[in-house]
Formats: structure tokens, C-alpha cells, sequence
């Protein structure tokens, strides 16, 4: 792969980008996030956010 971050995608640098520009430091996850089944997929969403603010430039 050409870039130096396999994990690298637009998606990635956009939401980071959001966050810059609201000033956003930390996780936006405030409440317990229930998915339509009924579980608790809060630790998900938080893995998924970390992963993403890990792998954007």
C-alpha cells in the first residue's frame, strides 16, 4: 500500500477534521448508546471512536 497508515481513509481525516473544528477534545459518547436489540453497545461505539481518532492524520 502507498500510505503510510494502511487504516488511512478520507472518512477518517473528516471526522477528525469535525472534531477540530468544534473543538471537541475527548469522546462526544455522554450516554449509553442501545442498539435496536436492546444491547448496550456503548464499549463499541467508544473502540470505534478510538480507532478512528488513532488513524487519522
Amino acid at each position: 500500500m502507498i500510505q503510510p497508515n494502511p487504516y488511512f481513509a478520507a472518512e477518517n481525516n473528516y471526522y477528525k477534521g469535525v472534531r477540530y473544528q468544534n473543538n471537541i477534545d475527548g469522546s462526544w459518547i455522554s450516554e449509553k448508546i442501545i442498539d435496536k436489540d436492546g444491547k448496550d453497545i456503548t464499549d463499541k461505539v467508544r473502540e470505534a471512536e478510538d480507532f478512528l481518532l488513532k488513524n487519522s492524520f
